[in-house]
């Protein structure tokens, strides 16, 4: 009687688990790490947004952050649309200053 490890667990994710996944394995904001801040997407609990969360220095440019934001958003959607989402998926920003 052999058991599965837990790490080779069947598990399907959710859409929006899939599309945060990608786009944090696709997208990296290397610039603005190196300015002192931070971007990830997470799956919303209302299940059909995608949560753009940004952490930043109060050293990082207000119009840097405005760009950084609106491409994060946008490859959000562009991505979405591959799959055939877009016509539900959300985005939303929760931006904060660290």
């Amino acid at each position: 009687m052999s058991e599965k490890a837990p790490g080779l667990e069947e598990y399907t994710p959710t859409r929006l688990e899939w599309l945060a996944n990608m786009l944090n394995t696709l997208f990296h904001f290397h610039e603005l790490r190196e300015k002192g801040g931070d971007l990830f997407y997470m799956g919303g609990g209302d299940g059909k947004s995608i949560i753009v969360v940004v952490k930043y220095s109060p050293d990082v440019p207000k119009e840097f952050m405005d760009i950084t934001i609106s491409t994060a958003k946008e490859v959000a959607v562009r991505l979405a649309k591959i799959y055939g989402w877009d016509s539900w998926v959300e985005i939303q920003v929760q931006a904060e200053e660290a």
